[in-house]
């Protein structure tokens, strides 16, 4: 007597997210983007065919350095990664489909754009510069008042530092005033 015939090899949802889950961790443990994966949902897009959607994350650093790392956090990463598992149980592959983007999280702290000022202020001067007031104009620009004495006058200057993605900080001036008694030193000490 023979029995019934069995159905045809199927892959079941277990099978598929178990293979789909390996996928989506070999790729995080690959990509300098992404630290954190998680499964947003599986769906049958037929007998032999599951597909799985993930989202990773993870963090950018200024420097272009991902990851753990030693360096402030600068913004963050995300990719969407699509696994479909094809197959049966026993004989199936995947294919990853992943879309990322990086947001640098552009910001100027006040630390580097004082320090960017105070680098152009004294090449441009030739002598030590005090930053005697300085403001934020918005997340990518610092401004700042700048004096010095070159041995014959009290000189000053607006400098603007700018962060930029493809130059870092670029710093821009107005001519100095070696003319005056310090205008910048008098606002900032609030006359």
């Amino acid at each position: 007597m023979v029995g019934p015939t069995p159905g045809p090899a199927r892959l079941t949802d277990a099978t598929a997210r178990q293979a789909a889950l390996a996928r989506a961790r070999e790729f995080r443990d690959r990509s300098p983007l992404i630290d954190r994966i998680t499964l947003r949902r599986c769906e049958r897009d037929g007998f032999r065919r599951v597909t799985c959607t993930f989202l990773g994350r993870g963090s950018v650093k200024r420097d272009g350095a991902t990851k753990a790392g030693v360096g402030v956090k600068a913004g963050a990463a995300a990719c969407r990664l699509t696994v479909e598992v094809r197959g049966t149980d026993r004989h199936h592959r995947t294919t990853l489909h992943a879309s990322c983007r990086a947001n640098p999280g552009h910001h100027l702290s006040f630390h580097e754009a004082s320090a960017a000022i105070r680098a152009a202020a004294e090449r441009l001067a030739r002598h030590p510069v005090v930053i005697v007031v300085a403001e934020r104009l918005n997340g990518l620009r610092v401004a700042a008042g700048v004096e010095w004495w070159n041995g014959t006058a009290n000189c000053e200057a607006r400098f603007v530092a700018r962060l930029t993605s493809a130059a870092g900080i670029t710093v821009t001036h107005r001519p100095p005033d070696c003319g005056g008694s310090g205008r910048l030193a008098g606002a900032a000490a609030g006359g």
